[in-house]
């Protein structure tokens, strides 16, 4: 069962987990912590948005309810990212 909020499916603006040596003793006895690296909103957007125009190249016809499904974003979301380009609604790759 996924437990993201609403609307974010797997993606969160809150942090990302990377692994690092602790100073001092616990290297020497190999004992790694985690450490969280802050994910900012506007990388989630950013990826959001590459995703969404990725998606579109390797597909001929999309609508917003494709994207919104296959990416596993909210349809506000993808619409949000399409609509700039609602006036060129033909991609070429």
């Amino acid at each position: 069962m996924d437990r993201s909020p609403a609307g974010t499916h797997g993606y969160s603006a809150k942090s990302e987990w990377k692994i690092t040596d602790k100073a001092g003793d616990r290297r020497e006895q190999g004992i790694k912590r985690m450490e969280k690296k802050k994910v900012t909103n506007m990388e989630v957007k950013k990826k959001n948005r590459n995703r969404v125009f990725r998606y579109i190249c390797r597909h001929e016809t999309v609508s917003n309810p494709d994207i919104s499904y296959e990416l596993k974003i909210s349809l506000p979301t993808a619409t949000q990212i399409m609509e700039p380009n609602t006036e060129t609604t033909t991609f070429t790759s």
